[in-house]
């Protein structure tokens, strides 16, 4: 049976934050862990990450402060990391700067084209075409040849025009106007 029902942005009201460990217990440099998940504004759990934290850990009577390291699980959890830099009391301020609807939104209005664009040069037996390539992490395309499919790269592909009368598998290297990237392992090296 289904039911009605409706999956909101992630609301940091709503949100879950836990502190991982015995909190009592942490000294200086040891590395404090906060777990949060994500609830939208009914409540429900977030079951997709890209919600865009900023964490903050500090002390005004020392004035000192430390930014957290955000981790995302893509599933609407994610963990935050921050460095024990001085000893005593500590307050930590969490903020959702944008939800992952609104940082898609901005990326798609301020974005209409890629920022970083390639060429993608094919070649068997003599035929030799080029074509257009750019990084894409998400939304829907059509047509396109799909490269470096890794674990460097995440979910972050390299998308180039089909060739005309070659194969997506027909791919030599990439360039651009200022680099040249023989063959498909540089850019693996790249991200590593």
């Amino acid at each position: 049976m289904g039911e009605l029902g409706s999956m909101g942005m992630t609301s940091a009201k709503n949100s879950l934050f836990r502190i991982r460990g015995n909190i009592s217990n942490y000294h200086f440099a040891d590395h404090i862990h906060i777990m949060i998940d994500a609830k939208d504004d009914n409540g429900r759990q977030r079951v997709l990450g890209g919600d865009i934290w900023k964490p903050m850990m500090f002390n005004p009577n020392l004035k000192s402060s430390v930014m957290g390291n955000v981790v995302d699980y893509d599933n609407g959890t994610y963990s935050i990391y921050f460095f024990a830099a001085w000893s005593g009391e500590a307050f930590i301020d969490i903020h959702l700067v944008y939800t992952r609807d609104a940082a898609l939104y901005i990326e798609d209005v301020f974005r209409k084209t890629e920022k970083m664009m390639w060429q993608g040069i094919y070649s068997r037996g003599g035929l030799e075409e080029t074509s257009v390539c750019h990084l894409r992490r998400e939304g829907t395309w059509t047509n396109q040849c799909e490269h470096m499919r890794n674990l460097h790269f995440g979910r972050t592909l390299i998308l180039c025009e089909k060739p005309v009368n070659l194969t997506c598998g027909d791919l030599n290297f990439f360039h651009t106007a200022s680099v040249s990237l023989d063959n498909k392992h540089h850019l693996e090296d790249m991200f590593n």
